[in-house]
């Protein structure tokens, strides 16, 4: 009875959300500095990075973007494989930088966390007949997170307890990269949050974007996307 219950949590799909947030929208809407002009480059921007990564889903709403994409961990008796990636999404993050900078003149911070998905068996998104219902099949922890990890992080910032940084990962997708060895990814500074439908309390780790890239295992891969590319 047990082993079979562990083989489920095996063969289960799991997700990766990641939230990207532009910075200083308000200030460049009062300027005048954003055009429709500009927005429909940003989107088709966004789908050109979208066509080059089929297993991530992107949703645009604001100046947001959500990511997602599921993985699975597999088991030997079954034919589910290990598809966990979860470096990728910090390639995504670098790629968008690059678009939203160009675009928009604008920088992006993002929210990274992974774990469960009530929407384990469903597809990326769902999107009805009439093309008028779109649904995320989001429904667990780890979306929960990212509201609340974003909560977090602008208390923080207002009360000084830190700056501003481009990344805030969950611990749990922090500690799942592939780093070199000799990089100490515990003297990244880490802090509180309060989690959502988690009794104990959470951490998120604070970085900059190069700085992870940067101490990637050799044997992580980019897939770098062109932003011009037709």
């Amino acid at each position: 009875m047990k082993s079979g219950w562990l083989e489920q949590l095996y063969l289960k799909s799991y997700t990766v959300f990641c939230m990207v947030d532009a910075i200083g929208v308000k200030a460049a809407l009062q300027n005048g500095t954003l055009s429709r002009e500009k927005l429909v480059l940003l989107r088709e921007a966004i789908d050109r990075l979208a066509e080059s990564h089929s297993e991530v889903c992107f949703v645009s709403f604001a100046d947001s973007l959500l990511i997602k994409s599921n993985w699975t961990v597999g088991h030997f008796r079954s034919d589910v494989s290990y598809t966990y990636n979860p470096e990728v999404f910090v390639h995504i993050i670098k790629e968008l930088q690059a678009v939203y900078r160009e675009v928009l003149g604008l920088d992006v911070y993002a929210i990274l966390t992974q774990g469960t998905n009530e929407y384990y068996e469903d597809s990326l998104v769902h999107i009805s007949s009439g093309k008028n219902h779109v649904s995320l099949n989001s429904l667990g922890v780890p979306f929960a997170q990212l509201m609340a990890i974003d909560t977090s992080v602008r208390i923080a910032i207002r009360a000084e307890e830190h700056g501003r940084f481009e990344l805030y990962l969950d611990e749990h997708f922090y500690n799942s990269l592939r780093f070199r060895f000799e990089f100490n990814k515990q003297a990244r500074p880490k802090y509180t949050y309060s989690a959502p439908m988690m009794d104990a309390g959470s951490h998120y780790y604070c970085a900059q974007l190069q700085e992870v890239l940067d101490n990637f295992s050799p044997d992580v891969k980019s897939k770098r996307v062109d932003v011009h590319e037709c």
